[in-house]
């Protein structure tokens, strides 16, 4: 991953993984180790997982690559999921599918160790939930 770093962010979430892998969530860069209270942990706690299977940090980034990657699929599928509760007909949700697959910033996301693409995976996740709940009336 020659641009790791480039963004800041992807940075600071990979160290904060190391840490959150090693058993706590703080600064690991700064003198006294505070916690990391800018950050919140779900996504450095995912990228943990590159930590704890390849504990070498040059070695470990291409696992903390397809991480982040595997968000980009599973978008995409709840997004197929989702167009036709909501009205999208069959050519028209494949188009927007493509469309969005094909952004340069979708694609720039999933390349990078940014959360953006995990956190629109879950939105659409929710909103997949929240449909089917009120179509069929569940308790949930």
């Amino acid at each position: 991953m020659p641009q790791f770093g480039d963004m800041h962010d992807d940075s600071i979430y990979y160290v904060s993984a190391k840490s959150l892998a090693a058993g706590d969530y703080r600064i690991e860069s700064l003198p006294e180790r505070p916690y990391q209270t800018k950050y919140p942990p779900l996504y450095p706690l995912l990228l943990s997982i590159a930590w704890r299977m390849n504990p070498h940090f040059p070695e470990n980034l291409p696992i903390a690559g397809w991480i982040s990657w595997l968000a980009l699929p599973l978008m995409l599928g709840l997004l197929t999921a989702l167009y036709p509760r909501i009205g999208l007909g069959s050519w028209r949700g494949w188009l927007l599918l493509i469309a969005l697959a094909l952004n340069p910033y979708v694609i720039l996301f999933s390349s990078r160790l940014l959360s953006e693409l995990w956190f629109t995976a879950l939105l659409v996740g929710a909103f997949v939930l929240i449909e089917k709940a009120a179509k069929t009336e569940s308790s949930a």
